[in-house]
């Protein structure tokens, strides 16, 4: 049995990986329980205030105060309505100041109309909890308004929670090989199966469960965008749950068909170390039946380097078959890591390092037109 090149070891990550990826993963982490932790405060005050209006009983009110505040942002000014009232309940006098549990900022117009409404001194309606009566809402039931902002601002955290959770899933997946130990049969992360007669790598590094995730935040945050312009950030809350719902369905189904596609062994190169072949993917071949090539014919092994215009190096695999000019050249593997690209090259070379005519590239790094 033919033992696999211990050094450098398929995707064993390095401690400068090792240290950019505990920074990304704890910024991540951070972000992921923010937004989480702001989603359960939205969904709690939205069941906040379904339960008020099936419980809470009303009582006489007066207006104590009633003002518009205004709030300045970066991304220009918003208005809430600031109401003071007071109620009886048991003989004994309350002051509150909560208008509504879902109750959210608004344009001035709407502000200034609830203002309008509620002018101080004047007579009105709270609703108590009949369990609790020093809790109140003025209002029993939710705004349209607010339901749409509370809708709008679930959609919107949905992509920010997705992508925070794919790049903490991503770490996940890219240390996973590398914990384990090399003598096990998925050690280097390429390596499906290996035995006297056959070795099997897999040469698709992007996990479906990455895939799915990209996909729910990518068409969430393009919802979002979409909703806001259409509906002045004010979606009907029907809308928002079922653009939330439609993102994660289809971020599912992303993620069926990409573990599918997976295990179709459409990325999988089988080393036939009986017959000396190679059975190319159909991913390689662009066509449905993998091709074998001896290993005899295998003329070249050549590992690439593209710099991208944003920073980072990726680096590609590539098989050259034949001698020119009726060669031809097979990509392997894209969007690797140096060291992954050179464990795939050191790996082919032991395998079929004997082939008379074989020889080992390395070329230059060129500018990535992306």
């Amino acid at each position: 049995m033919q033992k696999i090149p211990s050094q450098p070891a398929l995707l064993r990550p390095r401690l400068a990986n090792a240290i950019g990826f505990l920074i990304a993963s704890a910024v991540a982490l951070v972000f992921l329980v923010v937004t989480i932790g702001l989603t359960h405060q939205v969904w709690n005050r939205m069941l906040q205030q379904r339960d008020a209006a099936a419980r809470f009983v009303p009582v006489p009110a007066t207006i104590l105060t009633s003002e518009v505040i205004r709030q300045r942002s970066k991304s220009g000014n918003s208005y809430r309505n600031a109401i003071t009232y007071s109620y009886t309940a048991d003989g004994k006098t309350y002051t509150s100041d909560r208008i509504a549990f879902d109750y959210s900022s608004s344009n001035y117009d709407d502000a200034k109309q609830i203002e309008t409404q509620n002018q101080p001194g004047a007579a009105t309606t709270a609703y108590i909890d009949p369990l609790n009566p020093s809790s109140a809402t003025l209002w029993k039931s939710s705004r349209e308004s607010s339901t749409r902002s509370f809708g709008m601002m679930l959609v919107f955290l949905l992509p920010c929670q997705t992508i925070s959770i794919a790049i903490i899933a991503a770490i996940i997946i890219y240390f996973r090989p590398g914990c384990r130990t090399h003598d096990s049969a998925t050690a280097s992360g390429f390596l499906l199966r290996q035995d006297d007669a056959i070795a099997i790598l897999r040469l698709s590094q992007f996990h479906p469960l990455l895939k799915a995730l990209l996909t729910i935040g990518g068409t969430s945050f393009l919802s979002t965008f979409i909703l806001a312009l259409t509906a002045r950030m004010q979606p009907p809350f029907p809308v928002s749950i079922g653009v939330a719902i439609a993102c994660l369905t289809l971020g599912t189904i992303v993620y069926f068909f990409a573990r599918f596609r997976r295990d179709s062994g459409r990325y999988d190169l089988i080393i036939d170390r009986e017959q000396r072949l190679l059975l190319l993917p159909p991913s390689v071949l662009k066509q449905a039946v993998a091709a074998s090539v001896p290993f005899d014919d295998v003329t070249g092994i050549t590992r690439t380097s593209t710099r991208g215009r944003r920073g980072g190096t990726y680096h590609a695999v590539r098989l050259t078959v034949g001698i020119s000019p009726d060669s031809k050249r097979y990509q392997l593997a894209s969007s690797l890591q140096a060291h992954q690209a050179q464990a795939l090259v050191e790996f082919l070379k032991h395998e079929i390092g004997d082939a008379p005519c074989l020889t080992i590239h390395e070329s230059a790094d060129t500018d990535s037109p992306l």
